[in-house]
């Protein structure tokens, strides 16, 4: 008998340590969703989409002759995508909130273009971030967020010529003293000789009229 009621005592005592791990745990899983989503939000908090500014349609951005250095460690200058539509816009490595979904509708809006159209355009995003953002840290950015095609380049540049291309895009970016920017959410489409073509503003949009206009200049 004795046995007996050692044994339902152990089962017991088993039982409520099991428990105790098990709330442990919950509440360890809880605290860090929490932290994680507390995270996302002071980061986010720190975001502002700035309004992009009115631009030029008429002169080339190809004029523009300063020197960039892609993700593939190449001097690149704009005005070697000549010849074919772009699509280009302006990030920074470690934004967590817009960059990422800005980068995402320009693959939505290059998947809903005609496969034909699709090789022969080029995607192009330099980094706002001149100082962590170097090649290799472009390329790492570029295998985090699945952009690996020929087509696409992510590109580091001078501060100076940073701001001019801002500029001349529209595209209106201020850094915080965290180290992250505030900027402007703008795809834009430059025809085959570099002049501004279309945006796309905002995240998230409808890319109706910028694969519209894509598939007009590629049957010019």
């Amino acid at each position: 008998m004795n046995k007996l009621v050692l044994a339902v005592s152990l089962a017991a005592a088993i039982g409520i340590t099991t428990n105790a791990v098990a709330q442990q745990r919950d509440a360890h899983s809880q605290h860090q969703a929490a932290a994680t989503h507390n995270e996302h939000n002071a980061h986010t908090m720190h975001h502002t989409a700035l309004k992009p500014a009115a631009v030029n349609f008429d002169d080339s951005l190809y004029h523009f002759d300063a020197n960039w250095q892609s993700q593939r460690q190449q001097q690149v200058q704009l005005s070697q995508f000549q010849g074919k539509p772009v699509i280009i816009s302006m990030i920074y490595g470690n934004c967590r909130t817009a960059c990422p979904l800005l980068v995402l509708d320009a693959k939505t809006l290059v998947e809903a273009l005609p496969v034909h159209v699709r090789a022969g355009i080029n995607v192009v995003f330099v980094s706002f971030d001149h100082e962590r953002d170097q090649p290799q840290a472009l390329a790492e950015y570029a295998e985090r967020v699945g952009a690996l095609d020929d087509n696409w380049h992510f590109l580091h540049g001078d501060a100076n010529d940073i701001r001019t291309l801002a500029a001349l895009l529209g595209i209106r970016y201020n850094k915080n003293d965290d180290g992250n920017f505030n900027h402007s959410n703008v795809l834009t489409v430059l025809d085959q000789e570099g002049r501004i073509a279309a945006r796309q503003e905002g995240l998230r949009q409808d890319p109706a009229a910028a694969v519209a206009r894509i598939s007009q200049l590629m049957h010019h």
